[in-house]
């Protein structure tokens, strides 16, 4: 048989101790047992296990120690102490308050110290609920909050100093703020702007210095205005050209050339 004595250790990094346990009688009931339901145990899993079988005792443990004993136990007391608890000194017992506690308490969380626990709060929280994290001081709170947010806020997101929150931006904000994003300086950002852009605006990117964001203007803008794109520096941007013209007013094949591009393409990905 498997010792488990020294795997199972309490959050103190000691032996776990049935004997010393004042739950020692659960054992006999089937409601406890070391290594799978233990509540001295360090392992969460096992602290679940062991509130799972007996809820009534949660209750007892929300002032322990052990940070993830109370994270834990706040599952299973009322809402009262799970609002006490949604105040915790750690961080861990605040992200798992936030699933239980009530709007107003959870309105509070948009401003805790914890940059996990602000993240916890905008992915529970909707529409204007969100406004007051559009200046989160941490780029992953404000990526979701533009994901999120009514879409009338989002232009007030557009120049967010974060390429990755602009992004998130581009990809649901009305034209107004995409013909804002369109002179961004990164390209990801204007890559992502030409991809949703009325084709009528697409005009003012034939000259972007990015080939992929030319290249994706070949694939969305008028055909009147491909013969442009035939002298563009980048070969695969006036191969495509030439293919799209070809469609439109040709038959010519365009295999071999649309193999170039996706070569090139993924080893732009792999910064050949």
């Amino acid at each position: 048989m498997k010792d488990l004595s020294k795997e199972c250790l309490d959050w103190e990094g000691l032996p776990v101790n049935c004997a010393s346990c004042p739950h020692k009688e659960l054992e006999l009931k089937g409601k406890c047992r070391m290594g799978e339901a233990c509540v001295q145990d360090r392992y969460a899993k096992r602290i679940e296990r062991f509130f799972e079988c007996n809820p009534t005792l949660a209750i007892n443990y929300i002032t322990h120690p052990y940070f993830e004993i109370r994270a834990i136990a706040l599952r299973y007391v009322d809402g009262h102490h799970q609002i006490r608890l949604s105040m915790d000194p750690d961080e861990t017992v605040r992200m798992s308050a936030a699933y239980y506690v009530p709007r107003k308490f959870l309105l509070r969380m948009r401003f805790d110290e914890s940059r996990e626990v602000r993240i916890r709060a905008a992915g529970l929280l909707e529409g204007l609920d969100l406004v007051p994290m559009l200046i989160d001081p941490d780029y992953y709170v404000r990526i979701l909050v533009a994901r999120k947010i009514p879409l009338e806020w989002l232009i007030f997101m557009v120049s967010d100093p974060e390429p990755a929150v602009r992004i998130e931006v581009a990809k649901r904000v009305g034209d107004e703020g995409l013909i804002m994003l369109a002179n961004d300086l990164d390209e990801e950002v204007r890559l992502t702007v030409v991809s949703r852009l009325d084709t009528k605006e697409l005009n003012r990117f034939i000259n972007d210095p990015s080939w992929k964001v030319r290249f994706e203007v070949v694939r969305r803008i008028n055909p009147k205005y491909l013969g442009l794109f035939c002298q563009d520096q980048d070969s695969f941007v006036r191969e495509f050209a030439k293919i799209r013209m070809e469609e439109q007013w040709g038959s010519a094949s365009s295999n071999g050339s649309t193999k170039e591009w996706e070569k090139k393409s993924n080893d732009e990905r792999k910064g050949c």
